[in-house]
């Protein structure tokens, strides 16, 4: 009975270890050869530095007791890692398991003493799990103590400025941006480690090297490419990035954010009704529908056709077809499901108001067959 009543407190109450990585990264992550290193310290107060990696994962995986010092004594029943931990030590005995499957030459050259070797797949992933922790990061020779792992966007500024009719667009960040590796998947940021998104990288890969590599850089815009830049670029990056747009500019251009309005009707003729969809794209005080043609007057209205053709992609899928000024759903199945579960792909997108006969009109009457 006194085994079994010990056995019950281990499972209710056991005692939680915690890992702190170490990261080194030498050089620019540039290609799939590249390696970067990861190291540990373990413990509950007092941390202990793991000097030997490949046993730590070995005695970790068996199920055997880890001394690493007088306040660290992992016991497998009685001991935890936290969640976080148990983790990524769960991956790195995944590893473990591949390579000592392969033999073990090959997987002795994964570890190095204390440091786990890792690819840039690998280092991704290992950031991915460690999401919202702290570590230690060697980065290209530089220590930094307490970085941040956070899987977002970095918030970077821009500023813009128009001096002789040549558009200067600089750096406003007081910090240096990193990328880690060649594809932008891995930032560094402000004493942070980013894995953004990839829309972020696809805006910021263009003005990475010529912007953002070296402090004290600018790109110059002039003539048709200065227009083009604040028409078709400057509304897509400012998804991503804060832009200072100067007065000068704002006297020409309307740069505004984009809100989405959608205006549902019923119309009705001799024997169905159907439902009529308006849209308006909303840049401060100008309005934009799409089936119309449209005039800013001596202003010019800088638009995000990105995302003005995703909303209007919406209604397509869900089968709306243009008729003059409208777009006009009449298949009954398509109504019925507009009306019971696609109701949300709207709501989710645009700011939706309904006329009163659309409010009074009920599925049943919408799905009656004429003749």
């Amino acid at each position: 009975m006194e085994y079994f009543r010990k056995l019950e407190y281990r499972q209710l109450t056991p005692s939680y270890y915690h890992l702190e990585p170490c990261f080194q990264i030498p050089e620019f992550m540039k290609d799939q050869e590249a390696k970067a290193y990861v190291s540990f310290y373990a413990g509950q107060g007092k941390m202990y530095k793991i000097s030997n990696t490949k046993k730590f994962i070995h005695d970790y995986y068996y199920g055997q007791t880890i001394r690493l010092g007088k306040e660290f004594c992992f016991i497998r029943g009685e001991c935890e890692f936290d969640e976080q931990s148990g983790g990524v030590l769960d991956y790195m005995t995944e590893i473990y398991e591949v390579q000592k499957t392969l033999g073990k030459t090959y997987y002795s050259n994964l570890f190095n003493r204390q440091d786990l070797i890792l690819s840039k797949g690998m280092l991704y992933k290992l950031l991915k799990l460690l999401t919202g922790s702290e570590c230690s990061l060697k980065l290209y020779g530089k220590s930094f103590e307490n970085v941040r792992i956070l899987w977002e966007n970095p918030k970077l500024r821009m500023n813009i400025a128009l001096e002789n009719d040549v558009l200067y667009l600089t750096d406003d960040n007081e910090e240096r941006l990193y990328s880690l590796t060649e594809d932008g998947s891995i930032l560094f940021f402000a004493g942070t480690v980013y894995l953004p998104d990839k829309d972020f990288i696809g805006n910021i890969l263009p003005f990475y090297s010529t912007l953002f590599h070296e402090t004290g850089r600018e790109l110059e815009f002039r003539g048709e490419n200065r227009d083009d830049f604040i028409e078709k670029v400057l509304p897509v990056i400012k998804k991503s990035i804060a832009v200072s747009v100067p007065e000068k500019i704002r006297e020409s251009y309307v740069v505004e954010p984009l809100e989405a309005q959608l205006y549902l009707d019923i119309v009705k003729s001799k024997t169905k009704c159907y439902v009529s969809a308006s849209i308006l794209f909303l840049y401060g005080e100008y309005r934009v529908d799409p089936l119309k043609a449209f005039s800013a007057g001596n202003m010019i209205l800088v638009r995000d056709k990105e995302e003005e053709e995703r909303l209007t992609r919406i209604l397509y899928d869900l089968n709306f077809k243009v008729a003059d000024h409208s777009f006009l759903l009449k298949g009954e199945e398509d109504i019925f499901s507009l009306m019971t579960e696609k109701m949300s792909v709207l709501t989710d997108n645009f700011s939706v108001f309904y006329s009163k006969e659309y409010k009074n009109t009920s599925i049943g009457k919408l799905g009656q067959a004429g003749g």
